[in-house]
């Protein structure tokens, strides 16, 4: 046994001679490190090529914070400031709020997302682009035609258009459905915009566009200096008395020469009011017609008289829906100074209009 375990011993002795040139017998032996098996991939190699990402959506998934959308339709995004121009045809979906449990006819529906805040507001304002299309105008935050969870207008006749104010207090997603009164269909042009509620003193939009005035306030060139801004004014208060152009011209209160706003009504579709105007120098007219907050609450219109006297008077320039909505609006209108004018509001053509329909018009001479 131990004639083996020397045998052993012997065999397994160091031999110095051994060492390659250059080493030292106490130096540490690195050991080489492990390498991969031939056919095992390196660690940090690409996954095989139909592995996806690890957390990529399928390739035909949505935007990861999209709004589900509730509308009959899917609604169209439109971006605030741009029109966007479409066809009303087809089949119904949809009951506006406003519609009073009368059948509607086909509609579009849009969305639009807003920044909110109490002096900012939400303008939608549709054009009709056929006569034929009498346009119902509902917007709401849950695309839902319900009483009460939206903003709704029908006061246009056909042709006319509509238009809908909506305060914002809140940000967030608007849907918008234009939509057609029943047995109507036609082309119609949608807008979208916001719109600044300014103080006294601050300079404005007289037609109602980028800001409008503070309630109690007017947007007026006062001082005629190229600059409209919101301004206390005198206002006249309809009472009645001034149908024709002669009533107005017996009553003071109906004949004005400066800016002025006026409070007026009108009982049903054959009620006119007239303010008699008297420009003491050759001045430029401006008469913008709303509800008093922006919006337009009755199809009105305008015509501006002129002639030798109230009992012989001629339609010098007329419009029915150049402001927003079914609202009138006369914009740069030359007048001629000592010569007299008659201002007559009436229904819009076609309208329906309910007794006590109430409007606010502003007058604005620029000398």
């Amino acid at each position: 046994m131990r004639a083996l375990l020397a045998a052993s011993l012997v065999a397994c002795s160091f031999n110095p001679a051994a060492l390659p040139t250059g080493s030292s017998a106490d130096a540490p032996i690195v050991e080489p490190p492990d390498a991969p098996a031939p056919d095992a991939p390196a660690p940090d190699a690409r996954p095989r090529a139909d592995a996806g990402a690890p957390d990529a959506p399928p390739p035909d998934a949505g935007p990861p914070d999209a709004e589900p959308d509730p509308c009959p339709v899917k609604s169209a995004a439109l971006s605030l400031g741009t029109p966007a121009d479409g066809m009303i045809d087809g089949t119904s979906r949809y009951l506006p709020s406003c519609a009073g449990g009368n059948a509607s006819g086909p509609e579009a529906f849009y969305h639009v997302d807003v920044n909110g805040g109490p002096s900012t507001e939400l303008v939608v304002d549709v054009t009709d682009v056929d006569a034929a299309l009498d346009t119902v105008l509902d917007v709401t935050g849950t695309c839902m035609g319900m009483p009460g969870v939206g903003i709704c207008a029908d006061v246009g006749a056909p042709g006319a258009g509509e238009v809908v104010v909506v305060p914002l207090l809140a940000p967030g997603r608007r849907y918008i459905a234009a939509d057609s009164a029943a047995a109507t269909h036609g082309r119609y042009s949608v807008v979208a915009f916001l719109r600044a509620v300014v103080a006294k003193g601050a300079v404005c939009a007289p037609e109602l566009t980028t800001s409008r005035c503070q309630l109690g306030e007017y947007c007026v060139d006062l001082d005629d200096d190229g600059t409209a801004k919101c301004e206390d004014l005198a206002t006249t208060t309809d009472s009645g008395f001034n149908d024709d152009a002669c009533a107005a011209g017996g009553n003071p209160a109906y004949r004005i020469s400066a800016d002025s706003a006026y409070l007026g009504s009108l009982d049903d579709g054959t009620d006119v009011d007239v303010l008699e105007l008297d420009p003491t120098a050759n001045a430029t007219l401006r008469v913008v017609v709303d509800d008093g907050a922006g919006g337009c609450g009755a199809d009105l219109a305008l015509d501006l008289l002129g002639g030798i006297d109230c009992s012989h008077t001629s339609v010098v320039v007329t419009d029915e829906n150049s402001g927003l909505g079914p609202c009138p609006l006369l914009r740069n209108v030359q007048l001629v100074g000592g010569q007299r004018y008659w201002l007559r509001v009436r229904a819009g053509a076609g309208a329906q209009i309910k007794p006590g329909a109430m409007y606010t018009m502003v007058v604005d001479f620029v000398y």
